[in-house]
């Protein structure tokens, strides 16, 4: 049953909700700037701490834990590739720092329209290999993303299993598209129940985004990749969101692979809710958390 502080959020969501924008006339600093406003960044755990630094060149944020074990996280910030910061998911991952005993880095990768794909990719792969140079041995990392940075998670396993690159220990990916067509059914089917991502995601991905990226491309579709070994996969995904079905097709093609994969689908509630200071959130921490500490 969804919390009444919950719900009030998603009251005040519904209102301020437009479905259909002209993504050719977008005010990107506007959004950028609204985007801002709704970061939450505390209460942080008091056994955390955070500071920037760089890694391979890319700014990062890290986030500590008192009596951290040799594990990490790496988390790629959502936003639409368009917005968001290395900071944007410092309330969620310090959070998660607390309950796994793992510090995390969060990558401040480069944003559309100014930089297109591969961009984006690249950054997380030069932070991903420059982890690696560091000494953290692949088996004992963990990639999560939310929403644009749980596409982006699924593109660096894709990218990664394609060069012959050691992956990861395990993976969350958040409510993350996995095919630049955009052709699950619950892109339609969920418009009506959608309060966050825009209706016209597919128009503004491709003119923004993909540009002139192939779509068969695994790694710009991580559902059309080899997924034969890939690392054990958590998928968290809401019911009532039209990227709904790139979760669960996910997870179908990952279980047919032969992959260890879990698929938790929530009711009620909306496009990465934990991103927010509301108790479900922390019911998902708890879920994603119980995951990483399997591996």
């Amino acid at each position: 049953m969804v919390s009444s502080k919950t719900k009030e959020f998603m009251d005040h969501l519904k209102k301020v909700y437009v479905p259909i924008a002209d993504f050719h006339h977008l005010n990107v600093d506007m959004m950028r700037q609204n985007f801002e406003k709704g970061i939450v960044l505390e209460p942080l755990p008091e056994d955390t701490s955070h500071k920037e630094l760089k890694i391979n060149g890319i700014q990062v944020e890290k986030i500590t834990v008192e009596n951290h074990s040799e594990k990490i996280i790496l988390h790629i910030h959502g936003g639409g590739m368009v917005m968001g910061h290395h900071y944007s998911g410092r309330f969620m991952l310090a959070n998660l720092a607390s309950l796994t005993k793992r510090n995390t880095y969060s990558v401040n990768y480069r944003l559309s329209p100014e930089f297109s794909q591969p961009a984006a990719i690249e950054d997380c792969v030069n932070v991903y290999k420059g982890l690696l140079d560091r000494g953290y041995e692949a088996q004992n990392i963990a990639l999560i993303g939310e929403s644009a940075g749980g596409a982006l998670v699924m593109s660096l396993c894709a990218y990664l299993k394609q060069e012959g690159i050691s992956m990861p220990g395990a993976v969350c990916a958040i409510s993350g598209s996995v095919d630049a067509l955009y052709q699950s059914d619950s892109m339609t089917s969920n418009a009506s129940t959608e309060i966050v991502v825009n209706l016209n995601l597919p128009e503004m991905m491709s003119e923004i985004y993909y540009k002139d990226g192939d779509p068969n491309n695994p790694v710009l579709s991580p559902i059309k990749s080899d997924l034969r070994g890939w690392p054990p996969v958590l998928l968290h995904a809401c019911k009532e969101e039209i990227l709904l079905d790139e979760s669960t097709r996910m997870y179908a093609q990952l279980k047919a692979a032969g992959v260890d994969v879990k698929l938790i689908v929530k009711e009620g509630l909306f496009h990465t809710y934990m991103m927010y200071d509301l108790p479900e959130s922390y019911e998902a921490y708890k879920e994603i958390a119980d995951f990483f500490n399997r591996y």
